[in-house]
C-alpha cells in the first residue's frame, strides 16, 4: 500500500507545502478538538533552545542538530489547525525556512530569553537580516514597474 504521506504537496527540498506557520489567527478559528488541544498544549508559534540531546533533525538541510548546538523549532499548522513542531538549526537552517518571515519580532520566539547574550546578539543580527530581505521583497501580482512607481512617490513625498 502506498505511504499517504507521499501524496502531500512537497516544494523542491522536500519539504510540506500545506504546513505553514499562523495559517490560522486564534483557536476560535479551528472546529477540531484535537487541533484546539494542540493549541492549548503550545500556544507560542516559535521557540528557541539548546539541544539537550542530539536526537533532533532539521527540518531544512535534514541533518542531525548535535547537542548543545542552537536549535528552532516552528509550530507549523496543517489545513485543519493540528499543530506540528518542526526544528531547525537554530543559527542558520531555520532563516532560511520560508514560514519564519511571519515572525515579526524576536521575542516571538518563546525562551529567547534563557539564551547567553552571544547567542541573543548572533540571532538579533541574522533576524534583522531576515527581515531586510523579507521587506524588499514584491508581492506575487506586483510587477517590477508597480515598484519603480511607489519607490518614485517615496521620493517626492520625503523631499
Amino acid at each position: 500500500m502506498d505511504d499517504p504521506s507521499k501524496k502531500l504537496p512537497r516544494d523542491e527540498t522536500g519539504s510540506y507545502l500545506h504546513l505553514k506557520l499562523k495559517r490560522f489567527p486564534s483557536v476560535e478559528a479551528l472546529s477540531m478538538s484535537h487541533a484546539k488541544k494542540t493549541w492549548a498544549q503550545y500556544p507560542q508559534d516559535a521557540d528557541i533552545d539548546v539541544a539537550p540531546s542530539n536526537r533532533s533533525k532539521c527540518r531544512q538541510c535534514h541533518q542531525v542538530i548535535e547537542k548543545g548546538n542552537l536549535r528552532a523549532r516552528l509550530w507549523l499548522q496543517c489545513h485543519r489547525g493540528c499543530k506540528i513542531s518542526a526544528y531547525f538549526h537554530g543559527k542558520n537552517c531555520v532563516w532560511k525556512y520560508p514560514e519564519t518571515s511571519k515572525i515579526n519580532k524576536l521575542d516571538d520566539f518563546d525562551g529567547i530569553q534563557k539564551l547567553s547574550k552571544s547567542d541573543k546578539q548572533y540571532l538579533e543580527a541574522e533576524f534583522a537580516k531576515l527581515k531586510n530581505e523579507t521587506s524588499g521583497k514584491r508581492k506575487p501580482d506586483e510587477t517590477p514597474s508597480d515598484i519603480a512607481v511607489q519607490t518614485d512617490s517615496k521620493k517626492k513625498r520625503s523631499q
